[in-house]
């Protein structure tokens, strides 16, 4: 994601007064980026309310960087950790070198103990043949999905998807290099996914191949929407 770009998208979030949450994850590193730390500063500059979180590996992670992370207004990093539980105490005794709060930087465990990697495991919309490791029912699933009612997902090249878990990206709404967010949030790709989700009706792309529940996060914004849209037929 190039410096122009990000600093049109952080005035278009201004201009609507977002107050949310935004998260570096999904397809990528974001610590291997060299300019996160100004990504974050520009974020707390011009939007003070939001929370800013990042999503990492902590592979390219030392005391120097983590500290520089939080002075650039981070709120929350989450660290997966693949490799073992001796990662645990490596990153605390980072975190107190770093002089960081140790509540700011979440460690998840991905690594396999007790039958299970802290996490459960999904196909990314059919990306991945996850097979015996993680079975499911038949696809597509029958159920509602909240994803489009609180979340979007952008790309490095202004490409936006309703969800996280579209790795194949089948699923663009809408490029915000030629829409404005509330154009994207508000258009009918989005309105055509909210309407079919609300029906548990999941036999579209990119969803017909999800295994993702969709149901743990976001219900309050789903019950908003439907409120609002009481008047028209689903």
């Amino acid at each position: 994601m190039e410096k122009d770009f990000f600093n049109r998208f952080v005035d278009d979030l201004k201009s609507i007064n977002f107050s949310g949450k935004i998260l570096f994850a999904a397809l990528s590193e974001p610590l291997l980026h060299k300019d996160i730390g100004y990504f974050i500063s520009i974020l707390r500059k011009k939007l003070n309310n939001v929370s800013i979180e990042v999503v990492t590996n902590g592979d390219v992670l030392n005391a120097s960087r983590l500290k520089n992370l939080f002075e650039s207004g981070l709120n929350t990093l989450n660290i997966s950790m693949y490799d073992g539980k001796e990662q645990i105490q490596s990153f605390e005794k980072m975190i107190k070198e770093a002089g960081v709060q140790k509540s700011n930087v979440i460690l998840r465990r991905r690594y396999l103990e007790d039958g299970n990697y802290g996490i459960t495991l999904t196909n990314k919309c059919g990306a991945i043949d996850i097979g015996e490791i993680a079975p499911v029912e038949e696809l597509p699933l029958q159920k509602v999905c909240y994803y489009p009612f609180y979340h979007m997902m952008v790309d490095f090249n202004g490409d936006v998807m309703p969800c996280p878990h579209d790795w194949q990206k089948k699923g663009i709404i809408g490029n915000l290099n030629h829409n404005s967010i509330m154009e994207v949030w508000t258009g009918k790709k989005e309105e055509f996914l909210r309407r079919n989700l609300s029906n548990s009706n999941r036999n579209i792309d990119p969803c017909k191949e999800c295994d993702v529940p969709g149901d743990l996060v976001g219900e309050e914004r789903y019950k908003d929407w439907k409120k609002s849209h009481k008047k028209t037929p689903f």
